[in-house]
């Protein structure tokens, strides 16, 4: 195991916040080589630091907009532990969303919603509905070992004891007495989020992910019409803890062959990069239908290289177009013909320049 590739000095353990230190580089590190954060499963991903260390991120095979805030650190024997909240954030027209908590469902159809994701870490306990689990992140001081735990309800549940009214136009039950107000299934959600920062840690440090399995009986919580919040009588869920652990650091439960939900990468995640070539006669609107792709593709953390074939002199489409992306311009002539042998070298400028999944080659209009 190799630590040293997240943080290149040893440990204070009186430092108060290493462990958020090794997430940021965790995620950081990773999102250095886009194709290969792809191919773990990686969408992309904001810090926001705003008060406490946080991120939010979106992965593959799931809809929801994740988020870990740093809560705080301990010493644990010989090691450090940290530990973050973990959020998950449903799109405003997601049929989730009938299961969070109504004041999530409140807080969704907002209009600052989206504002409030992006800056977790400010607005953390607004967002406190979305809380569903928690991670932790623990690092033998002296560098041997490092493990990271989900631990989440199997179902995030809470009883309306007396149920929950409506009364515009007459009464009627938003939830039934003795019903659901909340019941999702939160290990379940964040096992996707899990699973990447874990093969994104097996990947980094160069050492495989022992993954172990466990759980224990948790009481399930009901609250009444005056507020107050009790156990259901006779009502038990699941708490289950899922671990990865590297080097030294030890795994307790049943262990498991692999990371339940690790992405598994499509072939152009992890072979060559996808060449499009677009094409169309003058004035067809090549330009600006590339334009749009672009900003598409990279909303998405799927960042593109273009090389753009200009007849005249002037390179004015490859101006325009120069800012976040890449982009090769070869001039004066067709790379179908005259220019041909100058299409490689101007690929393998751009391969070298950025660490693009794809490429986009717009040809002249002529």
């Amino acid at each position: 195991m190799r630590l040293e590739t997240l943080l290149p000095r040893p440990l204070d353990p009186c430092g108060g916040s290493e462990c958020a230190t090794l997430m940021g580089a965790l995620i950081a590190a990773i999102h250095l080589d886009r194709r290969r954060a792809r191919a773990l499963g990686w969408r992309g991903v904001r810090p926001s630091g705003s008060l406490l260390p946080a991120w939010t991120c979106r992965v593959a095979g799931s809809g929801l907009v994740f988020g870990l805030v740093f809560l705080g650190e301990d010493a644990d024997g010989g090691a450090l532990r940290g530990t973050f909240a973990a959020y998950a954030f449903p799109l405003p027209d997601d049929p989730l969303l009938e299961v969070f908590p109504l004041e999530a469902l409140r807080l969704a159809v907002d209009p600052g919603y989206g504002d409030r994701i992006r800056a977790l870490s400010e607005h953390a306990e607004t967002l406190s509905p979305f809380r569903i689990g928690t991670v932790s992140l623990r690092a033998a001081v002296d560098g041997s070992g490092l493990s990271l735990t989900l631990s989440a309800p199997a179902r995030l549940r809470m009883a309306a004891l007396d149920g929950v009214a409506a009364f515009s136009g007459g009464q009627r039950w938003l939830v039934e007495p003795g019903g659901w107000e909340t019941d999702v299934p939160a290990f379940r959600l964040l096992l996707r989020p899990f699973a990447a920062l874990s093969a994104t840690a097996e990947s980094l440090l160069g050492d495989p992910a022992r993954v172990s399995l466990d759980g224990e009986a948790a009481p399930i919580p009901g609250f009444d019409a005056a507020g107050n919040i009790r156990h259901i009588p006779g009502g038990t869920g699941r708490e289950l803890r899922l671990t990865a652990a590297f080097g030294s650091a030890g795994a307790q439960g049943r262990p498991l062959a692999r990371l339940p939900l690790r992405h598994k990468p499509l072939e152009e995640e992890s072979g060559l990069p996808v060449l499009h070539i677009l094409t169309g006669f003058l004035g067809s609107g090549k330009t600006t239908f590339l334009r749009q792709w672009l900003d598409f593709l990279h909303g998405r953390e799927r960042y593109t290289g273009v090389i753009q074939n200009e007849f005249g002199e002037i390179g004015l489409d490859a101006a325009l177009l120069r800012g976040e992306t890449q982009v090769e311009a070869l001039d004066e002539g067709c790379v179908c013909c005259s220019l041909a042998d100058s299409l490689r070298p101007g690929l393998l400028r751009l391969i070298g320049d950025m660490p693009a999944e794809q490429f986009i080659l717009e040809t002249t209009g002529l």
